[in-house]
């Protein structure tokens, strides 16, 4: 409940924002202009972006976690000798 509080306050805070600064501009991106754009527009659309951005983030990590299986710990994420260490002592060791 508290992150739906939290995702309506953010949405009119971005709604004023974009409203008080709803003038005309242009704007470029790669060879595309576009002249006359609302702001408000701009605005509007790049915080939409981001939130789907960081949505399929989100999804495809929770995908990831669930496709590791049940069995799966800590331990397995933790740093160990490489997968292609063959036995013999490391020139660089002391034996």
């Amino acid at each position: 409940m508290k992150i739906w509080v939290g995702v309506v306050v953010f949405a009119l805070l971005v709604a004023i924002f974009a409203l008080q600064n709803s003038h005309a501009i242009p704007v470029a991106f790669l060879w595309w202009t576009f002249r006359g754009l609302s702001f408000a527009v701009v605005i509007i659309l790049s915080v939409l972006l981001g939130a789907v951005v960081g949505m399929v983030a989100g999804l495809w990590e929770a995908r990831r976690r669930m496709n590791r299986g049940p069995m799966a710990t800590a331990a397995e994420d933790a740093p160990g000798p490489s997968d292609s260490h063959d036995g013999r002592p490391s020139p660089l060791r002391d034996s």
